[in-house]
């Protein structure tokens, strides 16, 4: 048994399902092959995020502070890179930017192809949990309790005021300046307009305190 599952990130180009579990282990399940499953490779540690880049490699991190970048179609190790002093709890890509977010309170943004660090951004006094990005911002929420809003290329961040049940423990990006948020001690999901500061809630039908959260677009 590989314990439970932490992390979950999806390539559609492939069907393919990104897996990191409790207990180091990061899998890859072929969703267009009847669920076909492959072990990848092991942290030294409980396995806190996956995600895939837009080539089909998949980045994860973990408690073992390591950042670590995968050939899913060979799989094979590639290679991995230290920069947090402690777990990397969230890793996010977008337009070719990738960040990771730590419990040691930073976010090193990274350079994708090849992957080596560009620079270090300080904002939060504790964990930060989880991190979204839309285009050249992004928001991280951590255990101090704030909300911040960044410019990726000035580094720039200013904390979003909501008075509400946390600290937060996911957040995603819905559309524009508006993101979603949950915390694992309410059953509610809260939607922040990042720009306005107004907010509202939206009441899980079972009344299960909810820990993660992501959109997924649909059409119709």
């Amino acid at each position: 048994s590989f314990g439970a599952v932490v992390a979950l990130d999806y390539f559609e180009k492939k069907s393919l399902l990104a897996a990191g579990f409790l207990n180091g282990s990061v899998q890859i399940i072929d969703i267009a092959n009847l669920g076909e499953s492959k072990t990848l490779g092991f942290h030294k540690g409980a396995v806190h995020a996956v995600a895939f880049l837009d080539d089909g490699n998949l980045v994860s991190g973990g408690s073992d502070n390591k950042l670590i970048e995968w050939d899913v179609l060979g799989f094979s190790f590639l290679q991995e890179h230290m920069k947090h002093s402690s777990d990397i709890m969230d890793i996010v890509f977008s337009d070719g930017v990738l960040l990771s977010a730590g419990g040691d309170g930073e976010i090193i943004v990274w350079d994708s192809d090849p992957i080596r660090f560009s620079k270090s951004l300080r904002g939060h006094d504790e964990v930060i949990w989880s991190v979204a990005a839309l285009l050249d911002y992004f928001v991280s929420i951590g255990r101090d309790g704030s909300i911040r809003w960044w410019d990726i290329d000035s580094s720039d961040s200013r904390e979003i005021e909501v008075h509400d049940s946390l600290p937060a423990s996911d957040i995603t990006f819905v559309w524009n300046d508006l993101v979603a948020i949950v915390t694992e001690y309410s059953d509610a999901l809260q939607l922040v307009n990042l720009t306005t500061g107004e907010h509202a809630k939206i009441k899980s039908i079972d009344e299960t305190a909810l820990s993660m959260v992501e959109f997924v677009p649909t059409t119709s």
